[in-house]
Parts: structure tokens; sequence; C-alpha cells
């Protein structure tokens, strides 16, 4: 490997220092008022849309570099634990990845490490820790697809545009698993069926990337335009409530 001069890693060393000393001013224009993050300053600040992955990025800066009491004097009463739970309480996406993956919950963590490390969370009188009483993450397993039957069979009929898309949207072997598996189990095996299917079926659905609209509404959309776009929109929120009640349970909460 080269050597690297010592006057160039000294220099870089202050460079990072004098970076380091504008971070609460860097990162004021990116502020919500409910001391959340936008991805840019000119983003519109929309309530309860919270950007996880940007929030996560500057709370661990402003921790990182003993600026976070400083910064959110001027933001009451946003602190460590309010902002934590609204971080909880968003979906869990980024850049197009599915709900609850690794790298978002990861970055998730390691920004509750930082928050610890500086020691952030309010203090309580008792043994429970901050952080139990902070956020609970309501985390949807598969979904949180109920009747997958019924639902599997209306995504099957495609009788409208979005159920169509949806369709489509499924690999070949999952719609060859959706017709098989519709066509008639028996009562004996039927238990295993509507686990396999409800796994198969919640897999493929996840791989339709969310737009922020979605993200906002917990609903996932194809990433498309126009009439196809606002037909599957309805889609999913016809699926959760009106046309098909009961096919998904409510989210079940996970600390």
């Amino acid at each position: 490997m080269p050597e690297v001069n010592l006057i160039t890693l000294r220099r870089l060393r202050e460079r990072a220092r004098a970076l380091l000393r504008s971070t609460s001013a860097d990162l004021r224009p990116f502020a919500k008022a409910d001391g959340t993050f936008r991805r840019k300053p000119d983003s519109p600040s929309i309530d309860d849309d919270v950007n996880v992955t940007t929030t996560c990025s500057c709370v661990m800066a402003l921790a990182g570099t003993n600026n976070f009491r400083d910064f959110y004097k001027k933001q009451p009463p946003n602190d460590a634990d309010s902002i934590l739970k609204a971080i909880a309480d968003a979906p869990w996406m980024s850049s197009g990845l599915t709900a609850n993956n690794a790298f978002t919950t990861t970055l998730v963590i390691r920004t509750v490490g930082f928050l610890v490390e500086e020691d952030l969370f309010k203090k309580r009188s008792g043994d429970d820790s901050p952080i139990q009483n902070s956020a609970i993450k309501k985390w949807e397993l598969h979904l949180g697809i109920k009747n997958v039957f019924s639902l599997a069979k209306k995504i099957k009929e495609h009788a409208d545009l979005a159920s169509e898309f949806l369709w489509l949207s499924l690999s070949d072997k999952t719609r060859e698993d959706l017709t098989q598996k519709l066509s008639g189990a028996s009562v004996l095996a039927k238990e295993r069926t509507e686990k396999e299917l409800r796994a198969v079926l919640a897999l493929d659905l996840r791989r339709i990337p969310p737009t922020r609209s979605q993200r906002r509404s917990g609903f996932r959309e194809i990433r498309s335009t126009g009439r196809v776009r606002a037909s599957i929109t309805c889609c999913w929120k016809r699926l959760r409530t009106d046309t098909v009640p009961c096919q998904w349970r409510s989210s079940s909460s996970r600390r």
C-alpha cells in the first residue's frame, strides 16, 4: 500500500473538525417541526411522514458531535424519547426496500445505540429502561394478511385494473401456486396450504416497490404513473378495508 503523508492526514483531520463544528447549522435547514428530518431542505414537510433513514443519520450526527441537546433546545418539546417514538411509528422503508428490511432496521438500532451512549433519554424512576417506555414497534408479519384464501382469490380473478397489475406482478411460480392451492386443498392440508400461500404471496407483494405516498399510509404501491397508480392505490386500500374485510389482521406489537 502507498504511504500516506503525515501532513495529509493532519489536514484531513483539521478538515473533519471544521465540518463537525458546523453540524448543527448544516442540519438546521433539514429539520422539521416534529424533530425529524427531511431529505432535502426544500422537501415538503408533511405531517406524520417520517423519513426514517434521513432522520436516523441526522440524529446520529448530532449525538456523535455532542450537539443533540443544544440543537433541540430551539425545537421544544422534541427530545430523544419523542423522536424515537416517531421513528418507531413510521414504516421502516428505504429507497424502494420493503418494510422492516435489514438496512433500515440496522440503522434504527444503531441510532438507539448513539442515543443511549450519549445518555439522551429521559431519566425515569424504577428499573425500567427508558427505551422500553419510549416506543413500541408495530411489526406486520407477512404484511398482516389474515384471510389469505380470500385475498388470493381476488388477486387471481384480477377483475379490475389494479388487481390485474398485482396479478401480473407476481412471479410465474407464485401465480402457479395460487392456481393450484385455490383449486381445492383438502381439509387436512388446509392449514399447511394456508401457511405456505400466505408466505409466498407476502414475499411477492413485498417486492412491489413503495412510493412516498404509500409509505405514509402503510400500503405498498407499484411505482407507476397515471390511472394505473391511482387504481393500485385504491386496490390496496380496498383490500385492507371495504372490499374484503377481515383479510388483514391488526398489526402485532413487537418491542
